[in-house]
């Protein structure tokens, strides 16, 4: 899994365009990082976020 800590949330976009069913497949999400570069996420990649400066506290569950 992977971490983008201090990103902002540009927007979403389709990659494969239309009204096919499927497509909510080829949703991603655009987030520029602290240094400018672009990353395209899935849509259905992102676990959590939230607004920047909050103290969060979250409990890591060891794998079984």
């Amino acid at each position: 899994m992977s971490v983008y800590r201090n990103v902002r949330f540009r927007g979403a976009r389709r990659l494969l365009g239309g009204d096919d069913p499927m497509g909510v497949l080829s949703e991603v999400i655009e987030l520029e990082q602290a240094n400018g570069q672009t990353v395209f996420i899935s849509r259905h990649g992102i676990v959590r976020f939230c607004e920047h400066g909050t103290d969060l506290s979250v409990e890591t569950l060891p794998p079984r």
